[in-house]
Formats: structure tokens, C-alpha cells, sequence
């Protein structure tokens, strides 16, 4: 095969990705579509699809896996600037997973445990691996933000067991009930992100 034919395999083979993930992004992961209205979103045959994909279910978990993966990444590379002070940090990591969210409401819910198991069966392995690499890098990062307020004596520490899990409550509780979209939200985002940052200002100084 030569290198544009192989370029062009590798196009159409995106093109279907693309399409696939475009009806994601309007239904969510669980979108139910059939082989002939993909084909028709790519405006080609079906067997056309057969040519890149074996099955439908092979179709679904090159385009969640490309979902993921890019999500992940963003995540992973977004700056983090620990010269910041304390305040600024926990705040700036708030607005980031909040506004991911607004961008990709259809995908940031799924790193919430309960929806792991909405995941098609036969990629649940591979995507709730993921999600727990996700939700540990988080914790750790705000792990590490913590550190950042008892150095700097706001937060009295260290922490203890019982104040710990509230603040990690207080958190994962707070970014959970934003991506639920069927919660209406009647405080901007500066005035959630503050009510988050003064409650977590009583918790650990209670």
C-alpha cells in the first residue's frame, strides 16, 4: 500500500470516527444509531464501513477511546502553576473542571463511579481504568493544593481522617452535582467556585 493510499484509509477511517462522535456529542455515550444511518452521516455505503470496521461495536470503541484519550490529555497537560498561592490554586482547578465541563457535559459525568457501568459492556475494562486514572491524578492534585494551604497556614494541618474526607466530600460532591445536567444552577461560576472555597475555609478550620 502506498503512503496516500494509506493516508486515505486512514481519513476515511476518521471521517467515521468523527461522524460517530458528532451523534455523541448530541446524545451522549450511549447514543443508539444503526450501521446505515452512520454510513448515510458519512455519506457512503454501509458496506463501506465494513471496509474499517468489523463490527459496530468496534466502530464505538475507536471513537470513545478517541474521546477519552483526548479528554485525558487535556487534562493531564492542563498548567499547573504551584507558585501560585493557595487560594488561587484550589480556585483555578475548580474553574478548569467547570468549564471542561460546559465543553464536554456528555463525557465529564462518566468520571463519576455511578455511571462507570453505563459504559457498553465490552469496553467497560479499558474506560474504567481510565476514569480511576483520572479520578487519582485529581485527588492528588488536590491533595497537593491542601499541602499548598497548610504551608501557607491557612488550613490548619495536617489534616485529620475525618476533615480529609469532608474536603475530598466537599470537592468530588461539588463537581459531581455541576456536570448533572439536570440541575439548574442559580449561582454564576465566580459565585460557586467562592461558596466552594468558603466552605472548605469552615471545614477545615471548624
Amino acid at each position: 500500500m502506498t503512503l496516500l493510499s494509506m493516508v486515505s484509509v486512514m481519513n476515511r477511517r476518521q471521517e467515521i470516527i468523527d461522524a460517530l462522535l458528532d451523534m455523541i456529542k448530541k446524545e451522549g455515550l450511549t447514543v443508539n444509531f444503526t450501521m446505515s444511518e452512520l454510513a448515510r452521516k458519512v455519506d457512503i455505503g454501509k458496506s463501506t464501513i465494513y471496509e474499517y470496521f468489523s463490527t459496530k461495536e468496534d466502530v464505538i470503541q475507536a471513537a470513545i477511546t478517541q474521546l477519552f484519550e483526548q479528554m485525558i490529555e487535556t487534562i493531564f497537560n492542563q498548567p499547573f502553576d504551584d507558585t501560585h498561592d493557595f487560594e488561587s490554586l484550589f480556585k483555578e482547578q475548580l474553574r478548569f473542571m467547570f468549564e471542561l465541563n460546559d465543553q464536554k457535559k456528555y463525557i465529564m459525568r462518566y468520571i463519576q463511579m455511578e455511571y462507570e457501568h453505563s459504559f457498553p459492556k465490552f469496553i467497560q475494562p479499558s474506560m474504567i481504568q481510565k476514569m480511576q486514572q483520572l479520578r487519582l491524578f485529581y485527588e492528588e492534585r488536590f491533595a497537593n493544593i491542601i499541602k499548598k494551604g497548610i504551608t501557607e497556614g491557612v488550613i490548619p494541618g495536617p489534616l485529620d481522617a475525618k476533615k480529609t474526607f469532608m474536603v475530598q466530600s466537599l470537592v468530588s460532591g461539588s463537581i459531581m452535582r455541576y456536570t448533572n445536567v439536570d440541575v439548574e444552577h442559580t449561582l454564576s461560576l465566580d459565585e460557586t467556585i467562592d461558596a466552594i472555597y468558603d466552605s472548605l475555609i469552615v471545614i477545615v478550620k471548624e
